[in-house]
């Protein structure tokens, strides 16, 4: 039986920055997309994660001050919206060449309570203390909440990313039956 792998935004991420900017991620993405492509997996991809990449792109474009500072200020968000429209139809446009690919929005699950399960989970999950970081405290995140419940709830095996972060999901009893893949 065919494995259903759901993609984190990050793998998405990943594919969409290309072999310049992120080579080593760029190449796992690829083997996961090149999975999908010759059958060995059926890949799903989320509303979630296609609102995640949208807005990390607006961000990154929004990041170019070299860009952004040579333009009056009436025309900056206009360039980050045509410029991250782009990226992100290029993106989609590739993902539509793999016949293995479906783009889900979940099943007739109200937002309710998937919002419910997802607070439940934040609740009932601990976390640690890291001697070192930014943050010293480290536990499970509410979008890698929202991520694993669709994951579920659309009836994938497994779940692709590039964040460790996931290794705490694995621990979570709700979860049990879903594998996470978590490449580095």
């Amino acid at each position: 039986m065919v494995r259903k792998t759901y993609l984190d935004s990050n793998i998405l991420l990943a594919v969409s920055a290309g072999l310049e900017k992120e080579p080593d991620q760029f190449r796992m993405a690829t083997r996961v997309l090149d999975e999908i492509g010759s059958g060995d997996a059926l890949g799903t991809v989320s509303s979630l994660a296609l609102m995640e990449v949208i807005t990390v792109m607006r961000v990154k474009k929004g990041r170019e001050t070299h860009r952004l500072g040579s333009m009056p200020d009436d025309q900056q968000s206009e360039f980050v919206l045509r410029e991250s429209r782009s990226m992100y139809g290029k993106l989609i446009a590739e993902l539509m060449k793999l016949p293995g690919l479906k783009f889900e929005h979940g099943q007739n699950v109200g937002v309710g309570t998937v919002m419910k399960n997802a607070l439940n989970i934040i609740h009932e999950t601990g976390g640690h203390v890291r001697p070192s970081g930014k943050s010293r405290f480290s536990g499970v995140g509410t979008v890698d909440v929202l991520h694993t419940l669709l994951a579920k709830n659309m009836g994938c095996d497994e779940l692709v990313t590039f964040d460790k972060g996931f290794d705490e999901m694995a621990r979570i009893d709700a979860f049990e039956g879903l594998t996470f893949r978590i490449l580095n």
